[in-house]
């Protein structure tokens, strides 16, 4: 039994011994009732790993379907280029944003555009340059993509904990205040529940 059941039951008992000569006793408020159930402004663990995971990988699947057998790179098309960009920078951070952090979100985005930008600047220079120019091409390139793949798995993985630390804060604001006081026109004792939601 929690505290808000133990409270409400006693609140209960308290007011029968109140009330002997009536039949039923008054029922508790219905706000006191509810308590238990309710759950607005929470946020669900499952659904910020599915909107992180499948923003990511449902437009990358379908990027790679329209890109198949097609020339070109993923910008070479406006709209596969929108496609490939939406899928790695901002997919993982669809769970943050439903999760009501928007701050790791776009920080989130913002690691893996830079990393999307360096990545493209390495294909750039060494397809204008050859391989007289591999050293910086292949260095920038390969942190660039280590980079925007930690960040990718790092913001998908830890969108549910996004939703953990919003639930968690959510409940810290809600409280439950339990304080002796008279309770009826005879003043006997009783307890009363303060609850802010």
């Amino acid at each position: 039994m929690n505290m808000v059941q133990i409270a409400l039951r006693l609140l209960a008992v308290s007011a029968l011994a109140t009330a002997p000569n009536q039949a039923t006793a008054k029922p508790a408020p219905a706000a006191l009732v509810e308590i238990e159930g309710q759950t607005s402004g929470l946020k669900s663990t499952s659904t910020a790993l599915a909107l992180s995971l499948f923003g990511t990988a449902v437009p990358m699947t379908i990027w790679i379907a329209a890109s198949a057998g097609k020339s070109g790179g993923p910008y070479e098309n406006d709209a596969r280029g929108l496609l490939f960009f939406g899928s790695l920078a901002v997919g993982p951070s669809l769970g943050h944003f439903y999760a009501g952090h928007p701050g790791h979100a776009f920080a989130g985005i913002g690691v893996r555009s830079l990393a999307l930008v360096g990545l493209s600047g390495a294909c750039q220079i060494w397809k204008v340059n050859g391989n007289s120019q591999i050293s910086v091409a292949f260095p920038l390139a390969l942190i660039s993509l280590v980079v925007g793949l930690y960040d990718t798995v790092h913001d998908i993985a830890t969108a549910p904990a996004s939703a953990r630390s919003h639930n968690a804060k959510v409940m810290a604001q809600r409280a439950v205040a339990v304080s002796l006081a008279p309770i009826g026109s005879a003043h006997a004792p009783g307890l009363r529940v303060d609850v802010l939601l």
